[in-house]
């Protein structure tokens, strides 16, 4: 399983999947290529540190049958949630989607 970095959708994926998560197999990969677009306060997420920190927390009051441990923030670099200097094509602007869903037929 794969989300984003952000602390909402790892608790959804948690909530939402975690009678998959029980098995011993079914890994959970944290990946930046995930977050959003935009630079609002609640789209930026927290560096990786504070991020493996907060997920005891996040998921204390969840009876999830599974160790958080299992949620593998390796993907998540120093940065990752800086929107400054990152290639365009990672963050496109609101335009370019409005642009994009106009070549869309209804």
């Amino acid at each position: 399983m794969v989300s984003s970095p952000l602390r909402r959708a790892i608790q959804t994926a948690c909530l939402a999947f975690a009678p998959a998560l029980r098995r011993p197999h079914v890994e959970y990969l944290v990946s930046p290529l995930g977050q959003e677009a935009n630079a609002f306060e609640c789209d930026i997420g927290h560096d990786r540190h504070e991020l493996q920190g907060l997920l005891a927390e996040l998921l204390q009051d969840s009876d999830l049958g599974f160790d958080v441990a299992k949620i593998n923030l390796g993907l998540v670099e120093d940065g990752w949630n800086s929107k400054v200097g990152k290639p365009q094509y990672l963050y496109p602007l609101p335009s370019l989607f409005l642009s994009l869903s106009r070549r869309v037929p209804p």
